[in-house]
């Protein structure tokens, strides 16, 4: 539910201070990986990698952040939301092959994904990739720009996808309230 400053079409909003202090930064250095912010998660047991990317859709759909890139607007950087759309999850299966060469496998793909520079004007500014190590052994990755995210995101993107994903391997709609707020509010 898009809150009150954000009309359902493209918006370009201002920045907060650290979003254009990283602006500036990567303007400067302009495709460094030291502003991407990448977790893994340990999934052990069957995972149904469709609920897990319906979860994560339904994540990008709540938070603008996920759908924010920056551009200059009028000679000044500015948070340009756009509308929900689908994310791409990308599927890794790694178990063909032998178990030394699978860990070597799975810490390049993860170093490749966490290192690859994400494009501030173009965005997305989030990714997300199941690696699948064994049959019931998956590794759910996400990388984000720190533009878009940061330690407390994790908290609530963790959380709230946990809720998602456990409500729709149930067959259950997502049991989250819509948002009041969302980040360019604040800023």
């Amino acid at each position: 539910m898009p809150s009150p400053s954000h009309p359902s079409a493209e918006t370009s909003l201002p920045l907060s201070f650290a979003q254009e202090r990283l602006w500036y930064i990567n303007e400067v250095m302009p495709g460094t990986p030291l502003y991407n912010v990448p977790k893994a998660w340990e999934i052990a047991g069957a995972l149904d990698v469709e609920a897990l990317t319906r979860g994560v859709n339904e994540i990008v759909a709540r938070h603008d952040a996920l759908r924010t890139t920056f551009r200059l607007v009028d000679g000044r950087p500015a948070q340009v939301v756009a509308p929900p759309g689908p994310a791409e999850m990308h599927v890794v299966d790694l178990t063909s092959r032998p178990e030394q060469e699978r860990a070597d496998a799975l810490a390049a793909c993860i170093a490749e994904m966490a290192n690859a520079p994400f494009d501030l004007e173009t965005g997305p500014l989030f990714r997300t990739s199941v690696i699948r190590t064994a049959p019931e052994l998956h590794i759910l990755l996400i990388v984000v720009h720190h533009t878009v995210f940061d330690g407390g995101s994790l908290r609530r993107f963790s959380d709230e996808l946990y809720a998602l994903y456990g409500a729709f391997v149930s067959g259950n709609p997502s049991p989250l309230p819509p948002l009041s707020m969302q980040y360019a509010d604040y800023a």
